[in-house]
């Protein structure tokens, strides 16, 4: 669904009058953005041909890593995947399938996203959907799997809190023939990035081979993103686990959760606040082509390629004390709930420190309770929600989970007590907004936290010289067409024909308007075309191509 909204630029208007202002003006007349909202949820949802093409992968038995941009949908695929593994799988009496989070507020969204895709799987069938065998899989959260396994080491974890990597170390020094037999048939990891190394070590060897003699013969499917990482792990060695997946890895490239501009704000906000060495993830999307350096009234800027909804700016307010900012926020607040119309159950305030949520506490709630609107802080658990419950929490408990408002007070609070800050933890709370995002700040804050405020003033401030529309057409959709036909392996090739010459996706024709050829693309160099077809030329026709000055380029052929 494409918005349209636009924001207005500053007023000097009261707090309450400058956030009516700025909705109406955003909704284009129709002030009421809670419809707009039900309506969506009314759409049946329909896999992208990105989405259908990966989760239609042939699985045989061995490792695979999907990695993609936030709101890709790699869970969709996850779950997906898995529901099909247990329908291939299920005559095996032994069938033993586990899906490993590191997020517990995942377990319930898993479960129905996975049963839903099993019921999917099952619609054309004159027979019904069977009832989907729970019994053959388990959702686990990383501390289940090695609460489960430390008594096997003579071990305990109240020893280790929440150090999961470094209770699965201990393991893994004690692992003995006990330990290490299988445990699963087959291994789905969800949010891979947030587990430490031998957390996937030790995951990986409890899949059962489906081959003695082919050490890479392990069903382990890894879901993964570098760019939500908000622990600061490095990149994992696979080859040092003992799985080998050259040739087996996939990268998501479309982004369905957020707009265009929520996406490209948050790419850009990270770019600048992330060490560019932790950032792999960002480098590779624009080696695809999927980020575009930019530059916008002499400031450098990254273009999204990989979203194309259009919606509103987001909307980022400093105040001078943190008593106005809350301020401003709970009028803003209310004015979404009582005027818009929009449900608090399509609201989620994402907060970092505790101070923060004691502030939200003692200021908001007591605001929204009289309006009839319940503020709930839920963390680390799956999230419970009533029409009237507007959840709070912080981005660790929000993985893997999106709203249509996202609103994030005292940003400037996003880093550590050493002055350390927490880019990819912003990443990801601004990341979870589907339509809207709000982003509060104060004047009141330390040096770390005056960088933040100042990247937020920079980007917006750069946002705002461009039109809400970026009218740039872009060449995502016509660059994988192509790529369906020839392969991705050809994908860096095929960007640097289409940065060098004008590319064109139609049939060549004489001038007197006869056809000559059909290929996949041509472009025109000096006085001759050159085409590329999906399928070898024979040499005859060569021949009369090349009577009429066309000559015949090959995938990853330099020219």
């Amino acid at each position: 669904m494409e918005y349209g909204w636009h924001r207005p630029s500053h007023s000097n208007l009261s707090v309450i009058s400058e956030t009516k202002l700025q909705y109406e003006t955003a909704t284009s007349g129709s002030r009421d953005l809670g419809k707009q909202f039900r309506e969506r949820k009314t759409m049946n949802p329909v896999l992208s041909r990105d989405q259908q093409r990966i989760a239609n992968l042939q699985l045989d038995g061995k490792p695979r890593l999907v990695g993609g941009v936030a709101g890709s949908g790699k869970s969709i695929v996850l779950c997906t995947w898995l529901a099909k593994t247990v329908k291939r799988m299920e005559s095996d009496n032994d069938l033993c399938i586990w899906a490993v989070y590191a997020n517990r507020s995942l377990h319930k969204l898993l479960r129905e996203s996975v049963e839903a895709a099993w019921t999917d799987l099952w619609k054309d069938s004159l027979y019904g959907t069977p009832n989907f065998p729970r019994e053959k899989v388990s959702l686990l959260h990383v501390k289940d799997v090695l609460a489960g396994l430390l008594p096997d080491a003579s071990l305990s974890m109240d020893a280790f809190e929440f150090d999961y990597d470094r209770a699965a170390e201990e393991i893994l020094k004690h692992q003995d023939s006990a330990i290490a037999l299988p445990r699963c048939s087959a291994l789905f990891i969800d949010e891979a990035q947030d587990m430490g190394p031998s957390m996937l070590k030790l995951l990986l060897s409890l899949v059962q081979s489906s081959d003695a003699e082919d050490a890479n013969s392990k069903p382990a499917h890894i879901f993964y993103d570098n760019a939500q990482n908000i622990y600061g792990r490095k990149t994992p060695n696979w080859s040092g686990f003992g799985i080998d997946l050259r040739g087996r890895s996939t990268i998501m490239r479309e982004n369905f959760r957020s707009t265009n501009p929520i996406a490209e704000l948050a790419v850009n906000i990270l770019h600048r606040l992330a060490d560019p060495e932790q950032q792999p993830n960002q480098n590779e999307l624009m080696s695809m082509g999927l980020i575009e350096k930019a530059q916008i009234n002499g400031q450098d800027w990254l273009r999204v390629r990989f979203n194309q909804i259009d919606g509103p700016k987001p909307i980022f307010r400093c105040c001078n004390t943190r008593v106005e900012e809350l301020d401003a926020m709970a009028n803003h607040l209310v004015y979404l709930i009582r005027v818009e119309g929009v449900s608090p159950s399509d609201i989620c305030v994402i907060y970092n420190g505790k101070h923060v949520v004691q502030l939200l506490e003692s200021v908001l709630k007591p605001i929204l309770s009289q309006i009839g609107v319940e503020l709930s802080v839920q963390t680390n658990r799956p999230f419970e929600r009533r029409p009237n419950t507007l959840v709070v929490t912080t981005s660790h408990s929000y993985k893997g989970c999106e709203s249509e408002v996202v609103m994030i007070p005292c940003v400037d609070q996003f880093a550590t007590s050493d002055g350390q800050i927490l880019a990819n933890n912003l990443y990801v709370a601004m990341t979870r907004a589907r339509s809207l995002l709000c982003i509060y700040a104060s004047q009141e804050c330390n040096a770390a936290s005056r960088q933040i405020i100042e990247t937020f003033s920079t980007c917006i401030e750069t946002m705002d010289a461009t039109p809400n529309v970026d009218m740039t057409v872009s060449i995502q959709d016509d660059l994988n067409d192509i790529l369906d036909q020839i392969g991705i392996v050809h994908r860096v090739w095929l960007i640097d024909l289409w940065k060098r010459f004008e590319i064109r996706q139609e049939p060549i024709v004489s001038a007197v308007g006869t056809v000559l050829a059909e290929p996949l693309f041509w472009f025109q160099h000096a006085d001759q075309r050159i085409a590329c077809f999906a399928a070898n030329v024979p040499q005859s026709k060569m021949d009369d191509l090349r009577r009429s000055s066309i000559a015949c380029l090959r995938a990853g052929d330099h020219f």
